[in-house]
């Protein structure tokens, strides 16, 4: 019978990609907890020797895993080994475009890991990074975060990262549309073939991935049961953003003519596939051909900018409801978001419309009373017309 391993004897297998990989299962010298560690090459033997000297390392009461790996080597395997299996493919893609566009060719992408430190990487990604803030940003949060798992393998101590402050970030410029507007682009994408699609963007605030993942199924009762969503690049179906994603919105009457009139005009076309908003060819809808093709056209014959972004009338939809005076929490509910502070923050320029229109409504109130009270003033004029008195005035004023 053969006999099991034991811990810290480590063993060796072939990966997919066609690297091999070493895992070795060993009690921690200073806490004396449990802990994996694993260790890649291009042949078998690479991986062998990696694992040999981390089991040399623990020996030392060392950390198991070698310090003196580099930074461009740690990210891919972070991407492949954490970020991959674990995070939505959007969030995969953006960090993978990172790495490769501005960490690995930085000038610590080729630093070991134990030599990284806080004013390298300040003055690497800050100082002399001429990338715009988002992008600033965005590095330095993928690079958080990478270390983070680094401290959490063993591999370094603290995340020399941590203590850089991130740059002041402006926020995103958006162009939600006015009342106006809304009807102008509405009526101009009137004979379009996804005036369906723009119209429930603009009464639910849906995201676009939610509305090209919409069947026909998922409209019940006069109710849109959102529970999956498309990422637009892989045009793959995936989970809503968020766990509040998974929602239910109420349709109106109007609401429920215009998906039954587009309903009709796919059966005319001869199509009965699931999608509400297929392709030409029955299969997802593309972002960029779309809009490319009809969004844009239709804000151009609407005479609304172009900057405008399907994005927006996201924002138009909350814009709209918060203006109106809907509740917060719905709102919040209606839009998907996690919380209610969201909403809110977001959304914060809609609070000077609002102040505005509270302001206007209380000198209406108080320019109502005055006049009330004039008016209730024997001989008083209003408007350049005399005031009639009531008859129980005149038997006083006779009196």
């Amino acid at each position: 019978m053969p006999q099991r391993r034991g811990n810290g004897d480590g063993s060796i297998d072939l990966r997919k990609d066609g690297r091999w990989r070493a895992r070795l299962r060993y009690q921690d010298p200073i806490t004396g907890l449990s802990e994996r560690a694993y260790f890649y090459g291009s042949s078998r033997k690479e991986a062998a020797d990696k694992l040999r000297a981390g089991q040399n390392r623990l020996s030392r009461r060392e950390p198991a895993r070698d310090p003196a790996i580099r930074l461009d080597e740690f990210l891919d395997r972070w991407l492949s080994d954490v970020v991959k299996p674990s995070l939505r493919g959007t969030t995969y893609r953006s960090y993978s475009i990172t790495v490769d566009n501005h960490l690995k060719p930085s000038r610590i992408g080729h630093m070991k890991l134990r030599d990284l430190n806080e004013a390298a990487i300040q003055h690497v990604f800050l100082t002399k990074n001429k990338a715009p803030t988002r992008t600033q940003v965005l590095t330095l949060v993928v690079l958080r975060r990478a270390l983070d798992r680094a401290v959490q393998w063993r591999i370094l101590e603290r995340n020399p990262a941590k203590g850089v402050a991130l740059p002041r970030q402006e926020r995103p410029e958006r162009h939600p549309l006015t009342v106006e507007q809304v009807r102008k682009f509405l009526k101009a994408a009137e004979s379009d073939r996804l005036y369906a699609l723009y119209y429930l963007a603009l009464d639910t605030g849906m995201r676009q991935g939610e509305l090209l993942a919409l069947q026909w199924g998922d409209v019940v009762n006069g109710t849109i049961r959102v529970n999956r969503s498309i990422d637009p690049h892989a045009l793959k179906i995936t989970a809503p953003k968020t766990r509040a994603g998974r929602r239910a919105i109420t349709l109106d009457t109007a609401a429920l003519g215009v998906l039954r009139a587009h309903k009709a005009r796919q059966k005319v076309a001869g199509y009965s596939g699931p999608l509400i908003f297929p392709d030409r060819d029955g299969g997802p809808l593309r972002p960029s051909n779309y809009q490319r093709r009809s969004f844009k056209p239709l804000l151009e014959k609407a005479g609304v900018s172009t900057a405008v972004r399907f994005h927006d009338l996201r924002h138009t939809a909350a814009t709209l409801m918060l203006a109106a005076g809907v509740n917060p929490k719905i709102a919040s509910e209606r839009l998907g978001h996690a919380n209610i502070a969201i909403t809110m923050d977001f959304y914060q320029h809609v609070s000077t419309d609002l102040q505005r229109t509270a302001s206007s409504a209380f000198s209406t109130m108080l320019a109502g009373r005055s006049r009330i009270k004039r008016r209730s003033t024997v001989g008083s004029r209003s408007g350049g017309q005399s005031v009639k008195r009531r008859p129980s005035q005149k038997k006083k004023a006779s009196r």
